[in-house]
């Protein structure tokens, strides 16, 4: 690992190129952390019983609270909590537009060139997670509604795209046009993380 680097970092999916572009590991990339790529449906499943390995505590870059444990980390969270206080009135417009689709809308310390990114909670299941589940409980649909992930919002805040919604929102809340441009980020930022679309239909209705 590089000088430096606190934890063991991870990320499980189907394929090593798709793990590689992941928005979930754009900081850890800068700061040249290194990350294993999980890529056997076994993996996921084993590591979730495991806390630490010689004396690196193992941290999956896909859930919320991802931390790093190095100088920087401290300026980095002063500068989350102004953009935080400065959108406001944005994050709690953005939650009423997506309604019970997600759990909450939070401030990014892991992006820095995507505009937004689905995370899950610490003991929630990953998208990749939910799909070898999913694929199990395929006999017995009821069981997925009890799997499925509380789902949370990282936002850049220094992205192009969240500066122009947060603009958007301001001028007029309730303009259609603004959240539906709201509704398709998300929806992007969920098939980006692995996870399924919500409501299908709706989706590709978006699309045409």
């Amino acid at each position: 690992m590089k000088e430096g680097q606190k934890h063991i970092y991870y990320i499980a999916g189907e394929n090593k190129k798709d793990l590689e572009s992941s928005p979930f590991l754009e900081k850890l990339k800068k700061r040249g952390y290194e990350v294993l790529f999980m890529t056997d449906p076994i993996d996921e499943y084993a590591v979730q019983h495991m806390d630490e390995f010689e004396d690196h505590k193992l941290m999956n870059a896909t859930k919320e609270d991802l931390k790093f444990g190095d100088k920087e980390e401290k300026k980095e969270k002063k500068r989350r909590e102004k953009a935080k206080e400065n959108l406001k009135d944005f994050i709690d417009w953005y939650k009423k537009v997506l309604g019970d689709k997600v759990e909450k809308i939070i401030i990014s310390n892991r992006l820095t060139t995507s505009p937004m990114a689905i995370v899950t909670g610490t003991y929630g299941y990953t998208a990749n997670m939910e799909r070898l589940m999913k694929a199990q409980a395929l006999n017995d649909p009821t069981r997925y509604s009890f799997m499925a992930s509380k789902k949370t919002i990282e936002i850049n805040p220094y992205h192009p795209v969240i500066t122009k919604l947060n603009e958007k929102s301001q001028e007029d809340a309730e303009d259609s046009d603004t959240k539906e441009l709201a509704i398709m980020l998300y929806d992007s930022a969920i098939i980006q993380a692995g996870f399924d679309i919500d409501d299908q239909t709706a989706f590709n209705q978006r699309m045409i």
